[in-house]
């Protein structure tokens, strides 16, 4: 696949601006307007990027074929100026765990350390308001809820979100649908990344899903 000329630039600049998931869903919008054949690509969100994604496909519709997200959640109670300092405290406590402990604990999950977060970038995630349910979009769209948990790492998705965002997006595309894994925790991309990438491909092109995936 050939590389964007301005990618590398782009996520330069990117790391220099504020975060929000609405600045977000607007510079990537504006790439694959720029750059994806006919202006529109698949969009996959994980995470804290499904709420990207599907803010991408509320308000740039025109720019999707399909839409991926996986571990999309909502969480009304978390919020106040305690949050900030959670999550940093929780970022520097999962790098100083050993990563082959991690793997042990996580079902082979390779999470590896990256760029630690700023007690700033914490803080503009944090003022992000993921409470608020979208309106339903047009895109054909995939979503995912990890069905894997324990005590001891309790690590799954929630499928009431999940089922509920379904119910949202299949007012604007009836042939959107959730699903869920429950071998696969909610850093799967990590955990099973061909299965991931398989997965990607077969809802991009129509095809059938691992049958390890149930409906919601």
């Amino acid at each position: 696949m050939p590389k964007c000329p301005d990618c590398h630039g782009l996520t330069a600049k990117l790391e220099s601006l504020p975060f929000s998931v609405d600045l977000a869903a607007q510079k990537i919008a504006n790439l694959i307007t720029t750059h994806a054949k006919n202006g529109k690509g698949h969009v996959v969100g994980h995470s804290l990027g499904a709420h990207i994604a599907v803010c991408i496909a509320t308000k740039y519709p025109g720019v999707f074929n399909t839409a991926l997200a996986s571990g999309y959640e909502v969480y009304p109670g978390l919020s106040g100026p305690a949050l900030p300092y959670m999550l940093w405290t929780m970022n520097k406590v999962n790098d100083a765990i050993p990563r082959p402990l991690v793997r042990l604990a996580m079902n082979g999950t390779d999470l590896r350390r990256g760029k630690p977060n700023s007690f700033s970038l914490c803080q503009q995630i944090a003022a992000e308001n993921t409470n608020i349910w979208p309106e339903p979009w047009p895109a054909r769209t995939l979503i995912i809820a990890a069905g894997l948990g324990g005590w001891l790492i309790p690590s799954a998705d929630h499928p009431e979100d999940a089922k509920k965002l379904a119910a949202i997006g299949m007012k604007g595309n009836a042939q959107t649908r959730a699903v869920s894994h429950r071998g696969m925790r909610h850093p799967w991309p990590r955990q099973a990344p061909n299965l991931f990438a398989d997965t990607v491909v077969a809802w991009s092109e129509s095809k059938d899903l691992h049958p390890n995936f149930v409906a919601l």
